[in-house]
């Protein structure tokens, strides 16, 4: 990690990250085959996505790997969901989908055009 100082020149933070053999596999979950999306971690959940023609979201219980909830999509994304205020946001094609991180129920959504004005 790289920080910058008052003297203008920069420092290398020393952290180490463990080694291979000191880390303990918890859990492991099974996730659908197909080109999955990055995952994002927040509200002690890991949210992932598969695609495949449509895509399919995962929510999985980030201590115990229980899957949480699921939600197949009759849409695509290019992109990655984002944590906001409790909730997920899932960008569609044409959409933007709102739903709790805790249930995966839909709490509102949002047709894009040109302008995402007030959209959040």
């Amino acid at each position: 990690m790289r920080n910058a100082n008052p003297g203008g020149t920069s420092r290398v933070a020393s952290e180490q990250a463990p080694s291979p053999s000191s880390i303990t596999k918890k859990w492991s979950t099974k996730i659908p085959s197909g080109d999955a999306i990055s995952p994002i971690i927040g509200n002690n959940r890991i949210i992932t996505g598969v695609k495949r023609p449509n895509l399919e979201i995962i929510s999985v219980n980030i201590k115990t790997g229980k899957k949480q909830w699921e939600y197949d999509s009759d849409s695509y994304t290019y992109s990655s969901p984002v944590f906001k205020n409790g909730s997920v946001i899932l960008p569609f094609k044409g959409k933007l989908e709102r739903k709790s991180s805790e249930s995966g129920s839909t709490e509102g959504s949002r047709e894009i055009t040109n302008s995402l004005g007030g959209l959040f």
